[in-house]
């Protein structure tokens, strides 16, 4: 270690926090250099100094004036304040944009995938209808007997018959 290495880590060879071997690369320097003792020196006085100063007395008001700063500063948060019409006055109007195009997006599935699985016509002018049609599982036919496509089909089957 060069003398800036070692001056850089004095705080740290100190307090213990270096690595084992930069520990003894940096006393093997400290034995070697006098300009690196007198730095560890002073940062040794100090530390001492330091270590015998009381800390001042914190005042007996101070959480309660740091907790009316912060209810100050801070927002309004909680259940019982938040509104969407205040949350849309106060989105960005990126966020706004966003969120409409979600909506739309989101009707315009519904809309499809609801039209897509409504039943069959004659269904709903109480006409009986093929279970197997209305539910477009007429591909499981050729289900072997035993299988779970079988017995879904027998379900199904059944259940058009109760009508």
């Amino acid at each position: 270690m060069d003398c800036l290495e070692v001056r850089r880590n004095l705080r740290a060879f100190v307090t213990g926090e270096l690595r084992p071997d930069a520990w003894a690369e940096a006393s093997g320097h400290l034995h070697a250099c006098p300009g690196c003792r007198e730095a560890l020196r002073r940062i040794d006085g100090l530390a001492g100094l330091l270590a015998e100063c009381a800390d001042p007395p914190a005042p007996a008001d101070l959480a309660r004036n740091v907790m009316a700063a912060a209810r100050r500063q801070a927002p309004a948060v909680g259940a019982g304040n938040w509104s969407p019409r205040r949350w849309w006055r106060e989105a960005p109007i990126v966020l706004r944009w966003a969120t409409l195009g979600v909506g739309v997006v989101g009707l315009a599935l519904g809309v499809v995938v609801g039209t897509a699985t409504l039943p069959v016509s004659g269904a709903t002018a109480g006409v009986p209808v093929d279970p197997l049609e209305s539910h477009a599982v007429d591909y499981l036919e050729d289900a072997p007997d035993g299988s779970l496509a079988r017995s879904y089909l027998t379900l199904l089957q059944d259940a058009g018959e109760e009508r």
